[in-house]
């Protein structure tokens, strides 16, 4: 079972309902699958969950590997409280794994759709002091990431799901005016200007998360795109 269900993150404000229902589409989601496995007895061999790199909160500028402690943002909560339902599945003999997602960029959805609607108002730009640094993953690696936990090439566990070279805020947003060809107008927005527009949201895109991907390739696995430039290229082309 490959476990990707939840309400999107950032789709809404977060009042109280919104952070249950973010929270309760994922964990309720791993309580009913882990329910069904043991009243029709299905002998599960491996449970693979998504998590997300704002399980670490603010990480700053050091690398944020899979034994580094978890944030105390909602994001992190979310995560946190994600994994422990994940984990359950290891009661019913199970093998477990959990993929911290960075970014995912692709094509027709997710982060990059968002930007290209702010591109094409005008409005592309970094965010904050635009050095937080951004962990990001093709979504072919992603996909070829899950295939290899499916097929046993990789060593089930906890794994950060991000290219080995992360980016700041402000370098991926260069990379995409170069790539779409648009000319960057506007100033960095601010850190205070978001967090009136965003209310605790803003935290989530200002938060810095340098995700280290050594454990990933250490365990075999190589990756198709590391370099965000390349990356985009093929999105792109």
């Amino acid at each position: 079972i490959v476990h990707l269900a939840g309400e999107p993150i950032f789709g809404k404000t977060w009042t109280a309902e919104q952070k249950k229902i973010i929270i309760e589409s994922r964990v309720e989601g791993a309580k009913i699958l882990l329910e069904t496995c043991k009243r029709l007895n299905v002998k599960l061999n491996h449970f693979i969950s998504a998590s997300g790199i704002g399980y670490y909160g603010n990480g700053g500028d050091g690398w944020l590997s899979e034994t580094s402690p978890s944030g105390h943002s909602f994001t992190s909560e979310v995560c946190q409280l994600w994994e422990k339902a994940a984990t359950n599945f290891s009661n019913i003999r199970a093998k477990v794994s959990v993929l911290r997602i960075g970014i995912v960029l692709a094509k027709n959805g997710g982060y990059l759709a968002k930007m290209q609607q702010n591109a094409k108002w005008g409005l592309l730009t970094s965010l904050g002091s635009g050095k937080q640094f951004v962990s990001w993953i093709h979504i072919n690696d992603l996909i070829r990431i899950v295939m290899d936990l499916i097929q046993s090439k990789l060593e089930p566990g906890i794994y950060n799901t991000a290219s080995p070279n992360p980016v700041t805020n402000k370098e991926i947003t260069n990379a995409l005016a170069r790539i779409w060809h648009k000319t960057i107008f506007l100033p960095p927005a601010p850190a205070f200007a978001l967090r009136l527009l965003l209310g605790e949201r803003s935290q989530a895109l200002l938060d810095s998360q340098k995700a280290s991907s050594e454990k990933l390739k250490n365990g075999g696995f190589r990756y198709e795109f590391e370099k965000i430039e390349a990356a985009l290229k093929n999105i792109y082309s």
